[in-house]
């Protein structure tokens, strides 16, 4: 099992020693994704268009190329985050899977410390 390091104990890290940044533990639990169904919506999207999605809460933006349009959907799990997805409409299209954004508040390290360059 890897430990999540503190910054100190981070920055003590010998150049070239290898971290797996992505390893979160045994016990993470990723934020489920939102399935929106798409067939409540029959014929309202263009075909072949490309569409961006973002819910809040219970209010669904879509965007396209030229159109904002925005309705209210049900409750998703975590109604404080924004989730975010996208698609290029296809008839046979059954749900689109948005997934939640999540904001790091980290800076990045000074050029030429910890080994970047």
């Amino acid at each position: 099992m890897q430990p999540f390091y503190q910054g100190s104990a981070f920055a003590a890290k010998t150049y070239g020693e290898m971290i797996n940044l992505m390893y979160r533990g045994s016990d993470f639990r990723p934020l489920p994704p939102y399935s929106l169904d798409m067939t409540k919506f029959g014929g309202e999207f263009d075909e072949g268009t490309y569409y961006i999605l973002s819910l809040t809460g219970t209010t669904m933006s879509i965007r396209s190329g030229s159109d904002i349009t925005t309705f209210t959907v049900s409750v998703s799990n975590y109604p404080k985050l924004i989730y975010v997805g996208a698609f290029v409409m296809d008839p046979s299209l059954q749900s689109v899977w948005l997934y939640a954004l999540v904001q790091l508040s980290l800076s990045a390290p000074f050029m030429g410390s910890h080994g970047v360059v």
